[in-house]
């Protein structure tokens, strides 16, 4: 995986190569993790920008699934409130522009 700013380039299991923008990052004590945030700013059907979580484990391997039900449903929960804070200052923006 090659780090470039705010870019991660990481190349897949079929050997395809990814590009994602790092959008944010947070450590959550419950996970004793630091989870990183990433899109590949295409949006999905309703309109909301696709994100996904990307942590390195203790041993240094790198994941973007999370397996545990409990860790999932609490970054979710983050990348809910990130998209919700987004799209509401998306709308300000557009609000402000139509002055």
């Amino acid at each position: 995986m090659d780090e470039d700013n705010n870019k991660i380039v990481f190349q897949d299991e079929n050997g395809e190569t990814h590009e994602l923008e790092i959008k944010f990052s947070f450590y959550s004590r419950n996970a004793n993790k630091n989870y990183v945030f990433l899109t590949d700013n295409t949006y999905d059907d309703t309109g909301e920008l696709n994100v996904y979580a990307y942590y390195e484990s203790p041993d240094g391997q790198n994941y973007l699934a999370i397996e545990d039900d409990e860790e999932l449903e609490n970054v979710n929960k983050i990348i809910e409130k990130y998209q919700e804070d987004k799209i509401a200052k998306k709308a300000t923006e557009e609000n402000e522009e139509e002055r």
